[in-house]
């Protein structure tokens, strides 16, 4: 610890004050200089008591100290300029030395932080350093004004809480604890407590002294390291407690990345805060980095859960950082894998034994760190298709010309569409159906009969009230029939299988966010977790028809919803309004457009269950208001039904003619209220449909201000 050397005066504002001047010889010189109070001095080390011109230890000098001791012991401990007085009889020399004595037996007295014993240090300790400046709270004893630079001040009043460390260029710097002991045994007055930008992260970094911004700069090397040209803090890879320099500046150390530049941790007038900073606010920062920084293992990239045919290699790797060595492990089904201690793991040739879930373990003498489970889903060689891409919808042809008979299991469209492509390329076809209904989440029975006579019209053969229970293979591999539940057997060559899609959310273990079927998100499409957002399929989104989060595996919706996911993620705050889900579609020659909430073939007492929604649904077309009418249409192969709730249309399924497909989404999305026309709606029948275009008309020549709209819309 450095040692006080000499004292001499200087002419200050109000009166005549004393600085310490230190041995040139010491390295932090340069950043040590303001006045001093008598108790940090003696702590630092024994000084030599001299003013210019006289000897150490004067009567003179002493005589001058009398009324700044009394001063000190009474105003409590806080740093006390001194100023000439006159001077007391030579007898009274006695007393200087007992005060100084009672100064160090103060509560408090020892507050000053002048530099930590270098060595290793973790990120968690460098942020729960920081953590601790900046959230803490504190209540002065008394009001004292605070001096933070140059002739800026604030006050502090006493009895009011106040939260971080205050800012201040005054020496010594102050960490928490010492600076809640300054301020919760303050005498009040003029004083100088807390920390400056410099003193902070030399502080949180455990530095042996305090730097100021020019020596981060010049001094690169010693305790710290540039990640970079000054200027590049958007080029270079950050880590939470790495700092940002502006020599003779600023300094600020880095928390994490934000959509628009980085949040810092940093100390500023008038306390210790967090903060948001762009890129371009950066331009003359120079990123470093703390030397010795024990880093335990942090994943830079995690691992991702593949499907994969029987045969085929496979490659699972994750990326991490960390202090080295870093030691991988892989693990399969909750068992070290032998010899798998890379950070990528490669099997040659994968095997039906291979499927299960991967982990990889990642560890050094600082912790460890464990990646999301990646799922392995094998299938047997050359035997399985996905029509995700044009590749794979390439190989189904292929194989249907070489085919003779095929079964479809699912009961939504993607399944049905599949059935009609079998049946169009002359393959006996078999469509299997666990109820009675096709299509149950859409249609009625009424309307589930005009689908089955197109369908068997084209060769189709419906097994109604089915179940899949094992297909079956050849010694090759390659399929051979499907068993059902009832025990019969359906030879066949190939298996469509339009069950429905479900979002893959095991990379999201352990993260934080919230998920349920998908990824739950707000009405800005942002997760939990900020700055995380999901779109499209993978999102369950607020639904205002149903109350409640749903998924939409629609087209439209995921365009909507990754066009609001960029604006926000870009910075521009925009809410998503989901519109009435709607689809169209052709069936085996029959035109379909459902829209809004239709409830399907359910009874009115059964639950709205929905496992998996397939390709082209949304879980809204499955559900019903619980104020619900319906009301229905039908002439020859075309029908139309409407679903009502209170004083205003929900839902509509128009099949076959598709004069009122329009006119109906237009009244739905509208809100437009029915209550005058509603008991002509629910006769059904021509009068209903003729309503319906008569109304659409007239609506279409107002202005959207005048639309006969609900009052409180749906939502």
């Amino acid at each position: 610890m450095p040692r006080i050397v000499a004292m001499s005066r200087w002419s200050g504002g109000w009166g005549t004050r004393w600085r310490w001047k230190w041995p040139s010889s010491d390295p932090t010189a340069s950043t040590l200089g303001a006045p001093l109070c008598p108790k940090a001095i003696m702590r630092s080390g024994q000084p030599s008591w001299s003013k210019p011109g006289r000897t150490a230890r004067s009567s003179s000098f002493c005589r001058r100290r009398r009324k700044q001791e009394s001063a000190c012991l009474k105003a409590g401990p806080q740093r006390t300029n001194w100023m000439k007085t006159t001077s007391p009889r030579p007898a009274r020399r006695a007393r200087f030395g007992l005060c100084a004595l009672a100064l160090l037996l103060l509560p408090g007295a020892a507050w000053g932080w002048s530099g930590d014993t270098w060595g290793g240090i973790t990120r968690a300790t460098i942020k729960a350093l920081a953590d601790e400046m900046i959230d803490s709270t504190w209540v002065p004893r008394n009001t004292f004004t605070n001096f933070q630079y140059g002739s800026t001040y604030e006050t502090y009043y006493q009895g009011a809480t106040y939260k971080g460390v205050a800012y201040s260029q005054n020496n010594p710097q102050e960490n928490w604890p010492q600076f809640y002991s300054a301020v919760t045994n303050t005498g009040g007055g003029s004083v100088g407590y807390g920390n400056d930008c410099s003193g902070f992260v030399s502080i949180c970094w455990k530095l042996p002294a305090r730097y100021t911004t020019a020596l981060f700069e010049s001094n690169l090397g010693t305790y710290w390291t540039s990640l970079g040209e000054i200027g590049s803090a958007a080029s270079v890879t950050l880590l939470p407690g790495d700092a940002l320099n502006r020599a003779s500046s600023h300094i600020i150390m880095f928390l994490n990345y934000e959509s628009s530049g980085l949040r810092s941790m940093e100390q500023t007038p008038d306390n210790a805060q967090r903060r948001v900073w762009s890129y371009s606010s950066l331009a003359n920062y120079r990123p470093i980095r703390r030397l010795l920084i024990e880093d335990t293992p942090s994943l830079v990239r995690d691992g991702v859960s593949r499907v994969v045919d029987a045969g085929k290699p496979l490659t699972l790797s994750v990326s991490a950082t960390g202090t080295a060595p870093l030691i991988y492990q892989w693990r399969f089904n909750g068992s070290n894998l032998a010899g798998a201690t890379a950070s990528s793991l490669t099997l040659p040739a994968v095997q039906l034994s291979d499927a299960g879930q991967y982990v990889c373990v990642v560890a050094n003498a600082s912790g460890s760190v464990t990646s999301r489970v990646m799922s392995v889903t094998v299938y047997p060689p050359q035997t399985t298709v996905f029509l995700d891409t044009l590749d794979g919808t390439k190989d189904l042809l292929r194989r249907v010309r070489k085919a003779r008979r095929a079964v479809v299991i699912g009961g939504g469209i993607t399944a049905l569409e599949m059935a009609e492509g079998f049946a169009h390329h002359k393959l006996e076809t078999h469509y299997l159906l666990r109820r009675n209904v096709l299509w149950a989440s859409v249609f009625n029975e009424a309307e589930s009969r005009l689908l089955e006579e197109r369908m068997t019209g084209h060769g189709v053969r419906l097994h109604f009230n089915t179940e899949a229970a094992e297909i079956m293979g050849d010694k090759r591999g390659r399929v051979a029939g499907v068993r059902l539940a009832s025990g019969a057997t359906l030879a066949c060559d190939l298996v469509g299988a339009g069950i429905g899609v479900k979002a893959d959310l095991g990379f999201l273990q352990d993260s934080g966010v919230k998920t349920d079927k998908a990824i739950l998100v707000d009405e800005f499409l942002e997760t939990n977790v900020p700055d995380v957002y999901a779109a499209g399929d993978c999102a369950q989104a607020w639904d205002p028809w149903t109350k409640k989060h749903s998924l939409d595996v629609l087209w439209p919706t995921a365009v909507a919803q990754g066009r609001v996911a960029g604006l926000n993620m870009a910075g521009r705050r925009t809410a998503h309004v989901k519109g009435t889900p709607f689809n169209a579609c052709l069936l085996f020659g029959l035109h379909i457009t459902a829209i809004g909430q239709l409830g399907g073939s359910r009874d009115a007492d059964e639950p709205e269950v929905v496992q998996h929604i397939s390709r082209g649904s949304s879980e809204t077309w499955a559900t019903r208001p619980h104020a619900y009418a319906s009301a229905w249409s039908q002439t020859g192969p075309n029908t139309v039904r409407l679903a009502l709730s209170g004083d205003r249309l929900v839902g509509a399924l128009v099949v076959g003619d598709q004069t009122l497909a329009d006119p109906l989404r237009f009244l739905i999305e509208k809100q437009i209220d029915i209550r005058p026309i509603r008991p002509i709606l629910e006769r059904g029948g021509a009068d209903m449909t003729w309503l319906v275009r008569q109304l659409y008309l007239r609506l279409q020549s107002l202005p959207a201000d005048r639309l006969p709209a609900v009052a409180a819309a749906a939502g």
